[in-house]
């Protein structure tokens, strides 16, 4: 039953009076709600009641609310209510639940079962945030998750679940696979800044996997991991700079990226980055670093390397 936030007010005053309650608990809010959800100075207003409600009977006001529409998983407990930035800041304690995002075998057992897995988590104003718990819900009963098993799986809308439904996608596993519903998944985790989306996604524009073929769009999303800490990303980034693959040559940047892979102990960074160096490509010609980077990369499985050695820095070719 809906009631107006006058009447909200003096029936729970009244009632926690007269029978001594510890807490009023509303649920859901937007049966109560007066005035526009998304205007913050509208529902400061409407949550000054709760205060008045805790003041005047010493008890506590519990309200549940709902998320916002779109993808919850890569935001904070606190971010994810509908409506004004006012129900992140407004409450003492907040407890979010958010579905997550099974995959294989325990997502087929989680389906045979009939239940679904769930994760309480929170933002609290006076005290350190909670542990995140870890649930089974199997209607009409939740159950604790007692081991780690559900600790390391993501949340529904983030970018770890993204990737990995992604995945299924793409392999066909438990759905039927889908390279492009796959790429566009690795896109959305892309945009929440997820490096190994970007490998992903150039892998499936080098193969036309879901989407058409594009060398230009390969060097654009190795360059989007490599500038997110992937080494091996940084070394294929800085070699299609360096051979115009994908686009026009960009010595420089090809340095960039190279440097950054050979930083990271990649052989063959170190020898193109050599190379580099020894033509003045991209920057100042250095033979003393160029032949101490064509060293360090020597290996007996790299026979090309190591001739590029000996023809720069030793014959002097």
């Amino acid at each position: 039953k809906s009631f107006t936030k006058y009447m909200l007010e003096t029936k729970s005053i009244a009632r926690a009076e007269k029978k001594g309650y510890r807490a009023v608990i509303i649920d859901p809010i937007y049966k109560v709600i007066t005035g526009d959800e998304n205007s913050a100075e509208h529902m400061a207003k409407f949550c000054n009641q709760f205060d008045k409600i805790c003041t005047e009977t010493g008890c506590a006001t519990i309200y549940c609310h709902h998320h916002s529409k779109g993808m919850q998983g890569q935001k904070k407990a606190m971010d994810r209510a509908s409506g004004s930035g006012v129900f992140a800041r407004d409450p003492d304690a907040q407890l979010d639940v958010i579905e997550l995002q099974l995959d294989g075998d325990m997502k087929y057992e989680a389906e045979a079962f009939g239940r679904t897995a769930w994760r309480l988590e929170s933002s609290l104003r006076e005290f350190q945030n909670i542990v995140p718990v870890d649930f089974w819900f199997d209607y009409p009963v939740h159950t604790l998750e007692r081991s780690a098993d559900l600790s390391v799986v993501p949340a529904k809308g983030s970018a770890d679940a993204m990737l990995a439904l992604g995945d299924l996608y793409l392999d066909g596993t438990g759905v039927i696979r889908n390279p492009g519903m796959a790429a566009s998944l690795f896109v959305q985790a892309a945009k929440f800044d997820k490096e190994a989306a970007g490998t992903r996604l150039a892998g499936l524009y080098a193969s036309g996997t879901g989407v058409r073929k594009s060398r230009r769009n390969v060097r654009f999303w190795l360059e989007f991991s490599a500038r997110r800490g992937n080494a091996g990303a940084s070394y294929l980034a800085g070699k299609m700079y360096a051979t115009g693959d994908g686009g026009e040559r960009d010595y420089i940047k090809a340095r960039y990226f190279l440097k950054k892979a050979a930083d990271s102990g990649i052989r063959e960074a170190r020898a193109l980055l050599g190379y580099l160096y020894s033509e003045g490509k991209g920057g100042e010609r250095n033979m003393g670093i160029a032949c101490s980077l064509l060293e360090t990369a020597i290996d007996p499985r790299l026979p090309d390397v190591n001739q590029k050695y000996e023809d720069i820095c030793v014959s002097g070719r």
